[in-house]
């Protein structure tokens, strides 16, 4: 019986490091990883082949739901179905709940952009992969990089 619940605890316990060390992308406050370029959301959802396969940094509303973990340019098109308002999230599911307490907030992203992955039924115009941090943004913060964005060749 000890032997049993042994090799349970271990399995358990091995489990656990995996999940958490495989577990995807964390909420994380840090320094600004100057190997992210900053991207306006409308360049890139705009001109996605221009930032296939780049490390991005972006800003936009969270939307972490079944079928529909997206990055939004703004509360005010999440009805509208056009795909250069909406960049998919490839978190996993399920999906890490430090991420999916960011549903509906301003957010800034750092990860890898796909522009040949659409997201569920091809509703977005690209897909970021690879997401390496999700930090809670405030208007100033979104100010500040979009101005960053800007600086360096954007719209």
């Amino acid at each position: 019986m000890a032997e049993g619940f042994r090799k349970l605890s271990i399995g358990l316990l091995t489990c656990t490091v995996s999940f958490v060390a495989c577990g995807g992308p964390t909420v994380r406050e840090s320094d600004d990883d100057p190997t992210y370029e900053d991207v306006l959301f409308e360049q890139l959802a705009g001109a996605p082949n221009r930032y296939h396969g780049n490390r991005v940094r972006v800003a936009g509303l969270c939307e972490i739901y079944f079928e529909s973990t997206v990055l939004l340019l703004s509360e005010n098109v999440g009805d509208d179905h056009r795909r250069d308002t909406a960049v998919w999230l490839q978190v996993g599911w399920p999906v890490n709940p430090e991420i999916a307490a960011e549903t509906g907030k301003h957010v800034i992203i750092e990860a890898r952009f796909d522009a040949r992955s659409f997201g569920h039924m091809g509703c977005c115009s690209g897909t970021l992969t690879d997401i390496r941090r999700v930090s809670p943004a405030t208007p100033d913060m979104e100010r500040e990089q979009r101005r960053r964005a800007m600086r360096l060749g954007g719209n």
